[in-house]
């Protein structure tokens, strides 16, 4: 059972990886046939001559006109401009191949901080559980999220309901844009591993409870219709966008803090592990698996969160982004994430002191992650006196946030919730604060949090009384990396 699910889950990981990392075509240096066909027409006026007189009569000629529209005569592009497109095309190609890696690299730094802070007995159970999650949430947000996130239609429901004419497969690749088909197939690779990376933030809230198959199913659910329906309505032309949502809010809303809501729905709805908590209430320690591991996924995920916020200030503001990737290669920087990071484990480390009277050593890892969220925006970079304020603070919530959830019970075995809702929220609206559009932000946040969060209580709710969402209780307590004790 273990040989076969293990088989199944790194076979639909080959996938993933086959599937987004596929290189988009490069149309870099293909021939404009509006160049061509314009020289062409050109080259059919033989300049000094004139044509031989022919009959013509009058009235076939307005009958001809009056049927047959003129066609309109295409201005063929300038040497200037054509460079620019190949060199625009290039750097696309480039851009994205180097987002992938690191997004993808983030995906696995969520594997590898998940399987780390997870019980030994849990820690492969939960690997595999990831993979085969990445190959159902890409699959279904290729097929049907992507299509819902590219908001369309007419009159006052414009930007609110999706339209399925716009981003769709056969639509792309019709395209009869060179720039614009090279662009397209490039942003298209890179949204599914974004999604794909939201929909494995949610699966750390409730590890070491669901199983395999009610996790996966609400994986497609998530990639497929909430996610893509919550980030179209930030986009551009989304009804939070005309409404003033920044559009860096697609980042640390649509992405983590929409993980997080769909997480807390989850593990309100599953419950808490067995033994996490005494009668009395009191939480009891758990042991991780290996908290040096977890650094190192931790780590991996802040090196791929920067791409979030550029593809988050290029894709969905203007699509010539290419002033924008200055931002990107700063924010990238060690310099610059290490600031973020460090400014938010030293904030951790002195709340950890005064709460605990001791330093909690996971604390300090969720805390400068969520450093690296809370300030991955636009309106904030990473270097900036700002970004320096905002990652403090972050630090600080989420010490207070897993004391907090300890008080209520609420088991989060891997900091989803302190990290990525907290901190997600915390960011988007000090973004807020910084450009002057707090009241558009704190619209985003509401209208995306109580949409996710009670779509996602739906999904859990369905899944739990019919295929039903935790292992038995001898499951639970030996772990999930044994074989399940036979029925008696």
């Amino acid at each position: 059972m273990t040989s076969s699910r293990t088989s199944f889950a790194l076979a639909g990981l080959l996938c993933l990886l086959m599937t987004v990392l596929a290189p988009a075509p490069s149309w870099a240096y293909a021939d404009p046939a509006g160049v061509l066909v314009a020289q062409a027409d050109t080259a059919r006026e033989r300049p000094g001559t004139l044509p031989a007189p022919q009959a013509v009569d009058p009235d076939a000629v307005r009958a001809e006109a009056a049927d047959v529209a003129e066609p309109a005569v295409q201005t063929p592009l300038s040497q200037a401009e054509i460079k620019r497109r190949n060199s625009l095309a290039m750097f696309e190609n480039v851009f994205y191949v180097f987002s992938m890696l690191l997004l993808v690299g983030g995906a696995l730094g969520v594997t590898l901080l998940q399987s780390g802070l997870s019980r030994p007995v849990n820690a492969a159970s939960q690997a595999i559980n990831l993979a085969g999650l990445g190959a159902f949430a890409s699959l279904a947000f290729l097929l049907a999220g992507y299509p819902l996130m590219v908001p369309g239609g007419a009159g006052g429901l414009a930007g609110f309901l999706p339209s399925t004419a716009q981003g769709d497969l056969a639509g792309i690749l019709a395209s009869p844009d060179w720039v614009s088909l090279n662009a397209a197939r490039n942003m298209l690779s890179t949204q599914v591993v974004i999604a794909v990376l939201a929909t494995l933030l949610v699966a750390g809230a409730v590890a070491e409870r669901v199983r395999f198959w009610p996790l996966v199913l609400f994986g497609a659910v998530f990639a497929g219709v909430i996610y893509p329906l919550q980030a179209g309505w930030l986009l551009k032309e989304g009804w939070l966008g005309e409404a003033g949502a920044s559009l860096a809010a697609g980042g640390p809303l649509s992405v983590h803090a929409a993980a997080g809501f769909a997480g807390l729905a989850g593990l309100l709805i599953a419950g808490a592990r067995r033994g996490r908590f005494h009668p009395d209430g009191t939480a009891t320690y758990l042991p991780r698996s290996s908290v040096p591991l977890s650094l190192a996924g931790a780590s991996l995920l802040a090196l791929g969160l920067p791409v979030l916020n550029d593809i988050a200030a290029g894709f969905f503001a203007d699509p010539e982004y290419m002033p924008r990737a200055y931002l990107l290669l700063q924010n990238l920087s060690f310099q610059a994430i290490g600031l973020a990071a460090a400014t938010a484990v030293v904030a951790a480390a002195v709340v950890s002191q005064i709460i605990y009277r001791r330093i909690n050593g996971v604390a300090l890892v969720l805390a400068g992650l969520g450093g690296v969220v809370s300030v991955n925006l636009v309106e904030i970079p990473f270097y900036s006196v700002s970004g320096i304020t905002v990652t403090t603070v972050a630090g600080a919530l989420v010490v207070l946030t897993v004391a907090l959830m300890d008080l209520l019970r609420l088991d989060d075995p891997v900091g989803v919730i302190p990290v990525h809702l907290v901190c997600g929220i915390w960011g988007t609206l000090a973004a807020g604060v910084v450009s002057g559009q707090f009241g558009g932000q704190l619209l985003a946040v509401a209208a995306v949090g109580g949409f996710v969060f009670l779509s996602s209580a739906l999904v859990w709710l369905v899944l739990k009384f019919t295929v039903g969402l935790r292992g038995s209780e001898a499951e639970e307590l030996l772990g999930f990396d044994q074989p399940a004790p036979p029925a008696r």
